[in-house]
């Protein structure tokens, strides 16, 4: 079995047409495909691979990554080219904490700093 990189899935999330979501779900705007092209390609290779690519119904897409047992990190790139959001989601006490970004670079810095911090 071969594993689908990064790219290969954003390509794939960026092919849906409208209504890939029962009926619901716009297409995956390009702001949103070129913020995880080049958010994806920041990555090393185990942390880019690690990332669960999915699309989100108002035309974003979001990473996701579970750290440990009790943590979820994600991020959500689009619609917009203004839309970056991190946001880290607490399985062991149902806290969900967002933080808007406002830019890729500070996304990454912040990334690495949750990153970087010993699983929960």
């Amino acid at each position: 079995m071969t594993t689908q990189g990064p790219m290969e899935r954003i390509d794939e999330l960026a092919a849906l047409e409208p209504g890939w979501s029962d009926g619901e779900g716009e297409k995956i705007t390009r702001d949103s495909v070129s913020l995880a092209v080049v958010f994806a390609s920041t990555l090393n290779t185990a942390v880019a691979q690690a990332f669960h690519i999915f699309p989100g119904e108002n035309g974003s897409l979001q990473f996701e990554l579970q750290e440990g047992a009790r943590v979820v990190l994600g991020i959500e790139l689009g619609p917009t080219e203004n839309d970056i959001l991190f946001w880290t989601f607490s399985l062991e006490s149902d806290e969900l904490d967002e933080e808007p970004m406002p830019n890729l670079s500070v996304l990454v810095e912040r990334l690495g700093e949750a990153l970087s911090q010993p699983a929960q």
